[in-house]
């Protein structure tokens, strides 16, 4: 939970992460999970991607169909979003959610690990997120600052308002969806970090022949890569039925 609501305030802040301190009775800082403790500001995700999330996850609206109407997830301002959290058979229920000003996360569940009684996120952790959220937009924690989304914009596509970058060009994007390509994933110069585990997916439309740097990997529909230097690479995938063939290259890094 901790560690959860530590990074959600990436939204509010733009994309980059504090350093978390805790506080109790006094000024001295208690000793922290190790993945929360970053000694610095640390900028951890570009303004536009924390921006397009933010658009989907404050967008009430959408939400209604699933969460209806009425829901624990209303709140009497516009400023603020939310993301709940159900785990399987109900053993977690979560929501964090934030404003510009603070971020809260709750989590219910049972310390021996045991299911809830069907206690989605929402109506669990959602109620006490609620009122919560309420008391604090009342207290001086509520400084009444406001989202100002500066990279992203609204595009109308068909009948529906959509979210999108500023510049996008609607129609590439569209297109790609119609082309018939032999490789689905991955695409034309993605790069990857270099690690002991990583382990590259590669999907085909139909059962194809992998080729990397000429050397023939597998021959299935979809199956792994597992650089072992870094480099650019060179995938293709052959199509034996209708002869058809797609290449394309992308590039392992070392860790920065």
């Amino acid at each position: 939970l901790l560690t959860l609501s530590h990074y959600f305030t990436l939204f509010p802040e733009q994309g980059t992460l504090k350093p978390l301190k805790v506080l109790q009775d006094s000024d001295e800082n208690f000793n922290l999970p190790p993945q929360s403790s970053i000694t610095e500001k640390t900028a951890v995700a570009e303004e536009t991607s924390v921006e397009l999330v933010h658009a989907i996850i404050s967008d009430r609206l959408t939400g209604v169909n699933q969460f209806g109407l009425e829901s624990n997830l209303n709140l009497q301002t516009t400023e603020y979003a939310v993301k709940t959290g159900t785990s399987r058979d109900f053993h977690d229920s979560w929501v964090i959610g934030y404003t510009p000003d603070f971020v809260v996360g709750v989590w219910l569940g049972n310390s021996e690990n045991e299911p809830l009684k069907h206690v989605s996120g929402q109506s669990g952790a959602g109620a006490i997120w609620h009122d919560v959220m309420e008391h604090l937009l009342a207290t001086s924690y509520n400084h009444n600052q406001h989202f100002t989304p500066s990279h992203i914009t609204r595009f109308p596509i068909n009948s529906s308002d959509e979210w999108g970058v500023r510049g996008d060009v609607i129609e590439e994007h569209q297109n790609l969806l119609l082309t018939d390509n032999l490789i689905l994933s991955l695409h034309e110069g993605d790069t990857f970090e270099l690690t002991d585990t990583v382990a590259i997916p590669l999907n085909a439309r139909t059962t194809v022949t992998w080729s990397i740097n000429g050397e023939v990997l597998a021959t299935d529909k979809e199956t792994y890569f597992n650089p072992h230097e870094k480099g650019t690479y060179f995938i293709s995938a052959y199509d034996s039925v209708t002869g058809k063939k797609e290449s394309l290259s992308f590039t392992v890094t070392l860790p920065e």
